[in-house]
């Protein structure tokens, strides 16, 4: 290896960083390396885990659309009804949605999760946390 501020020998693969040798890679994955990234693992490993990464995706892009829809809805009421009107929707809305989220025990993020799992069938999986939110 070159002291810093060498030049390196003819022919070496220099880093773009910071002059020094790049680190020798396996034959079978030199073309499927970029700065020193596997690609093959990454690609392997993605195909190993698309159902959470799918499932975790959906759940992020479901709540960026209700986040985005509850803006634009409180936008425009803002700009058509009186201060009053909006205070009072808004503190029910608040209220029926914490009562909501406290009836529904987290029931919805559990079935998410046994779903992936399949360890229990599905009927019994819905029919139960289903059930459990009613009683709630």
């Amino acid at each position: 290896m070159e002291a810093h501020g060498e030049t390196p020998a003819r022919g070496a693969p220099v880093n773009a960083f910071n002059g020094a040798s790049k680190p020798r890679i396996a034959p079978h994955l030199r073309a499927c390396s970029v700065n020193g990234l596997h690609i093959t693992l990454i690609v392997n490993w993605i195909r190993a885990n698309w159902s959470m990464i799918f499932n975790s995706g959906s759940l992020v892009a479901t709540r960026l659309i209700a986040a985005v829809s509850g803006f634009a809805f409180w936008a425009i009421a803002a700009n058509r009804f009186p201060t009053e009107a909006i205070g009072f929707a808004g503190a029910a809305i608040t209220s029926m949605l914490t009562v909501g989220n406290f009836g529904m025990l987290g029931i919805g993020t559990y079935l998410v999760s046994e779903m992936h799992r399949g360890r229990y069938d599905r009927g019994t999986l819905f029919s139960t946390g289903f059930a459990v939110a009613a009683a709630t």
